[in-house]
């Protein structure tokens, strides 16, 4: 027997602890394999129901935007002229019936143009520098008495007359004259107003004897002041 410190222990006793280690080992992995953790549950799937979303127009697209055009040059129209008004425009003189003097309306020439002063002009002018085609008619009108001007608006017509308006007659030829001025005038509209000056200031006295002349006046105006 050797004297070595390091005595080797029997073969018997290595053979014995070798197997308890296997059977040991062999023991943990079977306990291992019978307590496999639980599977863990997979999460159910969450459905969501679709919601009713705004109706949303297509933009277009930036690549699709039209270059601009360039302006084309559109065909001149040139407007029809206007046929004239169709109307009986009338001009008024006096009629002698053995007592007095009343109103007669005789059609004037047809007007060319639609602008209601240049008809109303266009009548006046007529009845200043011509006579009544029926004899039995006549005009108290001063000869060479002119017209200075005229306007239409919607509170009525004034006319401007010459200084020769009133000049000579009695009182019947002054009131004829006026009455035939007024009617005249107003040939569009019986029932406008008129305002009648000469030489711009407004008629007010008319005549020697004073005959005195409201403004303005209309034909309902002068049938009472005047008519007999």
């Amino acid at each position: 027997m050797s004297d070595d410190p390091r005595r080797s222990l029997p073969i018997g006793i290595i053979a014995a602890v070798s197997s308890a280690a296997v059977a040991v080992g062999a023991g943990v992995a079977w306990l291992s394999a019978g307590q496999s953790p639980a599977p863990i549950p997979s999460p159910s799937p969450v459905v969501i129901a679709p919601s009713a979303s705004p109706s949303i127009a297509p933009s277009p697209s930036p690549t699709a935007a039209a270059a601009p055009q360039s302006p084309t040059a559109q065909p001149t129209v040139s407007a029809a002229p206007s046929p004239p008004i169709d109307r009986d425009l009338q001009l008024y003189w006096l009629k002698d019936t053995g007592t007095r003097f009343v109103m007669a309306g005789q059609p004037a020439k047809p007007a060319t143009s639609n602008d209601p002063e240049a008809i109303v002009r266009s009548a006046i002018e007529q009845l200043l520098n011509s006579s009544p085609i029926d004899t039995n008619l006549s005009s108290a009108i001063p000869p060479n008495t002119r017209l200075l001007g005229l306007t239409v608006s919607p509170e009525g017509v004034r006319v401007n007359l010459s200084a020769e308006f009133t000049s000579g007659g009695g009182t019947a030829a002054m009131t004829g004259r006026l009455g035939q001025i007024i009617y005249t005038s107003t040939t569009l509209n019986p029932g406008a107003s008129a305002w009648i000056s000469v030489e711009g200031q407004p008629l007010t006295v008319l005549g020697g004897e004073g005959i005195e002349v409201s403004q303005p006046i209309t034909r309902a105006a002068f049938d009472r002041q005047f008519a007999p």
